[in-house]
């Protein structure tokens, strides 16, 4: 056998231990759990069983557990992820990603910075943290939901981990709870980006989406969806207004509003728009930044602080 049929070879072996499949959003059941569903007939091409911890593949690498697909989505090509998965596949809704079933080690150190608040680690909270994630699979920059009691979720960002790849938490795993939090490196570029930023009328989509996604990096939260990264396909679901950003589990419209929509005629405009947007079951939350401010006008950091904290308390 030549080298060039041995590399062939190989490459065939390895496109049929993987499949290609169409992302959908996970059933209400399965979010929160780290579940990937899907169809039999995959499985049984890869080998896999439920239970498996599966590779996944979009723009970023992560991973989750194999569990078979609801019986209507037999022979449609699709996986089902809910939207943590996807933020940690950094993929939206009808992307397609690649799943493999892929062998394991067990993590023997991990490293967890808390987003949004601040955490004094002890000894006693990491190992409450540890039995949480027994068994859990993890890759390197995921995202991991802890509940704390009935009502309340800390999100953790996975800055280390030894050994590279994916790897399953287990007693013997040494974990460390940052004292960093996430928000205070992201929070600097949000304020950067907006500290000589002006709001003109011929703003565009790109820039304001591009605004939209750092806020939305600071401000998200798994509990109640990810921002629907590519705004087409809002517009292709619906057919009406793109808002700058959207938590999707939540259904959770957001606007970020510059002096443009302070204008009567505009105000009409939004206020049909968005009454559409409520009644095909979504909510809409607008963050102003019309009301006293004049085009051209630079936003102060105040300001932003102010609309930010807003949003958080409507939020919580």
């Amino acid at each position: 056998m030549t080298a060039s049929n041995s590399e062939d070879d190989k490459e065939s072996k390895e496109n049929e231990n993987k499949a290609t499949l169409r992302i959908q959003n996970a059933k209400k059941r399965d979010m929160g759990r780290n579940i990937i569903r899907i169809d039999p007939e995959i499985m049984e091409k890869l080998c896999i069983q439920t239970g498996d911890v599966i590779a996944l593949k979009g723009k970023k690498d992560s991973a989750g557990i194999a569990w078979l697909s609801y019986p209507q989505d037999k022979g449609l090509g699709i996986v089902r992820i809910d939207s943590r998965l996807r933020r940690n596949t950094n993929t939206s809704i009808d992307d397609t990603i690649e799943i493999r079933k892929v062998n394991v080690e067990t993590a023997r150190t991990m490293v967890l910075a808390p987003a949004n608040v601040k955490i004094r680690s002890n000894p006693r909270f990491e190992t409450f943290i540890k039995r949480k994630l027994h068994n859990y699979p993890i890759t390197m920059d995921d995202i991991i939901i802890i509940s704390i009691g009935i009502s309340r979720e800390i999100t953790f960002k996975v800055i280390n981990l030894r050994p590279e790849g994916v790897c399953i938490i287990k007693q013997e795993t040494k974990l460390i709870i940052s004292g960093r939090n996430t928000e205070e490196k992201e929070k600097g570029s949000l304020f950067k980006l907006f500290k000589n930023a002006t709001f003109h009328s011929e703003m565009n989509l790109y820039d304001i989406v591009k605004c939209s996604k750092i806020v939305s990096e600071l401000l998200s939260s798994d509990s109640i969806g990810n921002m629907l990264q590519d705004t087409q396909i809002f517009l292709k679901y619906y057919g009406v207004s793109i808002p700058d950003f959207y938590y999707e589990d939540a259904k959770l419209c957001v606007f970020v509003d510059g002096p443009p929509h302070g204008k009567e005629e505009q105000k009409i405009k939004d206020k049909e728009q968005r009454k559409k947007l409520r009644q095909l079951g979504n909510g809409v939350y607008i963050m102003d930044f019309f009301s006293n401010i004049e085009e051209g006008q630079t936003i102060s950091d105040n300001l932003i602080r102010e609309r930010l904290k807003q949003f958080r308390d409507y939020l919580t």
